[in-house]
């Protein structure tokens, strides 16, 4: 430690015996030094470090945008799913399962009696798939006044099932006590709720196939 205090005491006493003009040098090469090192040593280590976490800072707030958009998204499309599950449960209790179509074909041929009308044709026709559910159509041709067909169809749209006529046309077919007596035919038409499990057998049949 003395050396070094003998040392700068004779740089000292030198500096002091220098010309004006070489000691403001002096000072000013001394001040730039310093500067340029606390510049490269600490200022310019901490402004790489600032910048790579402005960076990262960037980068994880487009990540949060992102995944708040996703997650609104997916919120929507849940809210969907069940909007549509939902409907789809009310519109399968308006579709009769298998076992409960002769109780329904019931239905329709009593729906028509309880209207006096007299069957000519009742005959239920292959169902025809459709994609959760199956048409039944039901050829029917009745004989009765317009009023009594009127009543039987209003009974059909009564009905707890869904049951929609189609390809109604009426012919006269005479008098009977003052009234006009028609032959009515139409397509009744019900539908039958197809089951995941009969959907998935007639995929397996179809790739045997």
């Amino acid at each position: 430690m003395k050396k070094i205090s003998d040392s700068l005491s004779g740089i000292s006493e030198k500096v002091v015996d220098l010309p004006t003009p070489q000691k403001v040098l002096i000072v000013v090469l001394t001040i730039l030094l310093i500067g340029g090192g606390f510049y490269y040593f600490i200022y310019s280590n901490n402004n790489t470090k600032i910048t790579k976490l402005q960076k990262d800072i960037k980068r994880m707030q487009t990540r949060l945008a992102t995944l708040k958009k996703k997650s609104r998204e997916l919120k929507k499309l849940e809210k969907e799913v069940a909007r549509v599950k939902k409907r789809l449960i009310l519109i399968s209790q308006l579709l009769p399962k298998q076992k409960e179509i002769p109780s329904l074909l019931d239905s329709i041929s009593r729906s028509g009696t309880e209207a006096r009308l007299e069957f000519l044709l009742f005959k239920p026709k292959k169902e025809q798939p459709k994609n959760f559910y199956a048409e039944i159509p039901i050829d029917i041709k009745v004989r009765g006044t317009y009023h009594q067909v009127a009543i039987f169809l209003d009974k059909l749209s009564h009905l707890k099932r869904i049951v929609s006529a189609r390809n109604l046309s009426m012919a006269r077919a005479g008098e009977e006590n003052d009234e006009v007596i028609l032959k009515t035919k139409c397509t009744a038409v019900t539908y039958r709720y197809i089951e995941s499990s009969q959907k998935n057998k007639k995929k397996k049949r179809k790739k045997r196939k």
